[in-house]
């Protein structure tokens, strides 16, 4: 399985610029986030987004290294179910 990393910013002001990379991070396989600096809801729109896009295709993504703020979205709107999160140790 591929991965990619994505570094920096995932939020309101930067998702929608980002957007244009989605069909190519649905197509990876599998993405760490470890390297995201700073997330907010709209991150967590963006993760749904790329499964959408994802399972359209009838490909898998995974998602690694959740930043933990990130990671409390996912837990808390219950997500779990939706998102394939693989979590560190």
């Amino acid at each position: 399985m591929n991965s990619l990393r994505i570094t920096g910013e995932l939020s309101l002001r930067t998702v929608p610029k980002r957007l244009a990379e989605a069909d190519a991070w649905a197509r990876a396989g599998s993405l760490d986030l470890s390297g995201v600096t700073q997330t907010d809801s709209a991150a967590l729109g963006l993760l749904l987004e790329l499964t959408r896009r994802a399972r359209s295709a009838g490909l898998p993504l995974q998602f690694t290294g959740l930043p933990p703020q990130l990671l409390a979205l996912v837990r808390f709107f219950e997500l779990q179910t939706v998102l394939t999160v693989t979590e560190s140790a």
